[in-house]
């Protein structure tokens, strides 16, 4: 039986029209009752609703989401709650010791989960599902002065007990999640409500530790079994995410999955020689790439020494990887993730060898290193934006409510970032971080700093008149051109929502990286080095295998290759 919707603090339907739907202004998508704004869901938002209320957060933003009659709020940030839900009292002074450590001693939220004697993650989930509780604390928190001892102090913990029923599907689930399986997954393959085992967490943490605890160190053991032997093989990404979930888990309580052997490993060398040696200053998503392959280095192999590392280790390595589905939902992973990973162990093997006039700071650790063939690169077919499709999500764009930022129209704030990258072609990152002292108007210009270029090196581009009328018109005294107060996923989310209101099919959906590519082509087909020089690259070949759709080229130009008169006839005859 379907729940009624919920009434009281300004609910309300929106009038029906004529034919008896629910009537909007669909050129603003506003309630003509109350003016809610609706975009967020299109059309389902025409249903029950309510303006905002003094009390909820700052960021709200009111989108309608009926499922079951049930009208969910969602923030700015997308967390989404459920009007009129509070947490219970134990929660509530959880949120209120969180507010304080947070708000009145400035500690971090895992500074302050520790304080509090819970885990992080714990936390996090908790100040995410009630966000307007958190901020009321959290301003009640800041108005007064340094708090008391007792005000801290970790919560005891309930006494009560689940039932039998209730503990067994505990401990199902706690087995499942040490075997690495998201939450959402095991509740559809239980068939349990995703919020009963959340409120299983809450309601008794102590119980629901001690499961934890105890699958999670079968698994580990299990894990360490395993490590180095063929049996991985039977289904390596089942025992790869398995020690993922593992690895987590021990990192978190300060353990060793394996037995640390007498002689050095590679996981151990990278950590302390060539992580501060090799890496110093590298970026981010480098050193990012360095320990994913670490990692899947030591839950694969089990991490033995360098000394016992062999071709047939790497060759061993290589193919469990390959079995393992990566980012995407293909079962296996592609040639050029096993390729990067494998480089990666090479590269930090190259350094525990003997030292040479290439190889000037190996740490000589080894006689000889062992290497194997990294799999075959090919070239892969780049990708760039179609124009209809970014025209269309350019004329969407006034349908956006985010980012909200002070004195810029958040339509506006993605028509420029989408005009911008398109005649800059620059990287995500690097359009991130382009501040307004980078932009010259006067000369017409952007001069952009080492530091922010992934080539380390500076780049002066010139600005076109497109390039400039988008700027101007969110042109700010300083700070960032495109600040973005959110996470980067959230980007994406948001991305792919505007995309979803100009009708965009989402297999069709594009990225900044996209319209970089097309920019690239674009400026190849004028100047081959002028697109080099403009995208920072330091080889032409990289260039063109990444970044030129040379199919697009090449039509364009097989269309204008002179012809022979009497063929043209024969094809003028055919027409």
């Amino acid at each position: 039986m379907k729940r009624q919707p919920l009434r009281g603090r300004g609910w309300h339907a929106a009038p029906r029209g004529p034919s008896g739907a629910h009537r909007t202004d669909l050129d603003k998508e506003r309630c003509p009752v109350c003016g809610c704004p609706g975009s967020r869901l299109g059309r389902r938002f025409a249903r029950w609703h309510r303006p905002r209320v003094p009390g909820d957060p700052s960021s709200w933003r009111w989108a309608v989401r009926a499922r079951f009659n049930i009208v969910f709020g969602v923030t700015s940030s997308g967390a989404r709650t459920l009007d009129g839900v509070a947490p219970c009292p134990r929660i509530e002074r959880r949120i209120e010791q969180a507010a304080i450590l947070i708000g009145r001693m400035h500690l971090s939220r895992p500074e302050a989960a520790r304080r509090l004697g819970i885990d992080r993650e714990y936390l996090r989930k908790t100040l995410v599902r009630y966000p307007g509780h958190f901020e009321a604390a959290l301003a009640r928190a800041r108005s007064k002065g340094r708090p008391r001892p007792a005000d801290i102090l970790p919560e005891k913990e309930d006494p009560r007990e689940p039932s039998a029923e209730v503990l067994a599907l505990m401990r199902k689930v706690a087995t499942t999640m040490a075997a690495g399986v998201p939450q959402a997954e095991i509740a559809a393959k239980l068939e349990i409500p995703l919020p009963a085992i959340r409120s299983w967490q809450e309601s008794y943490p102590a119980r629901w530790r001690e499961e934890l605890e105890h699958a999670m160190t079968i698994s580990a053991g299990l894990v360490r079994e395993l490590a180095g032997r063929e049996a991985i093989g039977v289904d390596a990404a089942a025992y790869l995410r398995q020690a993922r979930a593992v690895q987590r888990w021990a990192t978190a309580k300060g353990l060793e999955i394996f037995d640390k052997p007498s002689g050095a490993t590679l996981a151990g060398f990278f950590a302390t020689y060539y992580r501060p040696v090799r890496l110093d200053g590298a970026s981010p998503e480098t050193l990012k790439g360095y320990w994913a392959a670490v990692r899947s280095w030591v839950a694969i192999t089990g991490d033995p020494p360098l000394c016992d590392i062999t071709a047939k280790m790497l060759v061993f390595y290589r193919d469990r990887l390959a079995e393992c589905g990566g980012r995407s939902a293909a079962p296996r992973r592609s040639a050029a993730s096993v390729r990067s990973h494998l480089s990666h162990v090479q590269f930090i093997l190259q350094k525990a060898g003997p030292a040479g006039p290439r190889n000037r700071d190996a740490a000589g650790l080894i006689d000889q290193v062992p290497w194997i063939k990294l799999p075959r690169a090919t070239w892969p077919i780049p990708r760039v934006v179609r124009p209809e499709h970014l025209e269309a999500a350019y004329r969407m764009a006034y349908r956006m409510e985010v980012p909200v930022l002070p004195g810029i129209d958040p339509g506006q704030w993605w028509r420029s970032l989408l005009a911008v990258a398109l005649n800059l072609g620059l990287r995500r990152g690097t359009l991130f971080k382009m501040e307004w002292a980078h932009i010259d108007f006067d000369r017409r210009r952007v001069v952009l700093p080492p530091e922010i270029m992934k080539s380390r090196r500076p780049l002066i581009a010139p600005l076109n008149p497109t390039a400039i009328a988008h700027l101007l018109a969110i042109r700010a005294d300083s700070g960032f051109v495109f600040p973005w107060p959110l996470s980067p996923g959230k980007f994406d989310e948001y991305f792919h929502r505007l995309q979803d209101l100009a009708r965009i099919a989402r297999a069709d959906h594009f990225g900044l990286r996209h319209e970089r590519k097309a920019f690239g082509t674009h400026l190849f087909e004028i100047s081959p080095a002028a697109a080099q020089w403009a995208l920072g690259h330091t080889t032409l070949a990289v260039t063109m295998k990444h970044y030129v759709a040379g199919a697009e080229l090449l039509a364009r130009a097989m269309d204008e290759l002179p012809q022979p008169a009497a063929f043209l006839e024969r094809a003028g005859a055919a027409r």
